[in-house]
């Protein structure tokens, strides 16, 4: 029962450890993929501004919007500001100086797009789904050795109690054995035989 019990632990935490390690590493995966994106569509933007543009267009156009004001009332930025953007899903800030106001937007994270990446990316979803699978089988085992021990319990102490009760007779029909000593005699040797097949069915 034991090695049952140290199993069940091992298969949690060997479940914990490779969801964990799954979910992390997929994370980490998407976290650097956006910030890829993200530079590649800030290192655009620069160049064209700096080539003269008056607007932009981004390579992922869903993961930046850039404004540039001058204090001269110019504006040079992104083309997707004119699409239809749900900017709540948007992180927003702002810096300014004497001569010109720059405003960004970056899509925040989202678990939307990290369940894609995680789709997309059999070995992490692998690993971290198998960790979630051994995780529930641990879990599962050792709520049913709990509930095996209760019942195991439970048996053995109304075993107990039925010894402890035919005892409590024995004791009663030896202090009547005077009075009425063969059908005392018999009584104690039935009472003896319950005890013991009541032991022999434990062992």
């Amino acid at each position: 029962m034991k090695s049952n019990t140290v199993l069940s632990l091992i298969l949690v935490i060997l479940g914990m450890a490779l969801s964990v390690l799954g979910s992390i590493s997929a994370f980490t995966l998407y976290a650097n993929n956006k910030l890829k994106k993200v530079n590649t569509n800030f290192a655009k933007y620069m160049l064209d501004v700096y080539s003269g543009a008056s607007s932009v267009k981004l390579p992922y156009e869903d993961i930046n919007i850039f404004v540039l004001r001058d204090n001269t009332g110019k504006v040079i930025a992104t083309l997707n500001t004119i699409n239809t953007l749900d900017i709540q899903a948007f992180t927003y800030t702002q810096q300014k100086s004497t001569a010109a106001v720059f405003s960004v937007y970056t899509k925040s994270f989202s678990i939307g797009e990290f369940t894609n990446v995680l789709m997309d990316n059999p070995a992490w979803t692998g690993i971290f789904f198998s960790g979630f699978i051994l995780l529930a089988l641990g879990l599962f085992n050792l709520v049913s050795r709990s509930d095996q021990i209760k019942v195991e319990t439970e048996r053995k102490l109304l075993s107990d109690e039925y010894i402890i009760n035919k005892l409590k007779a024995l004791r009663l029909t030896i202090g009547t054995a005077k009075l009425l000593p063969e059908e005392s005699l018999q009584e104690a040797k039935k009472i003896l035989d319950d005890i013991l097949k009541s032991v022999g069915g434990r062992q």
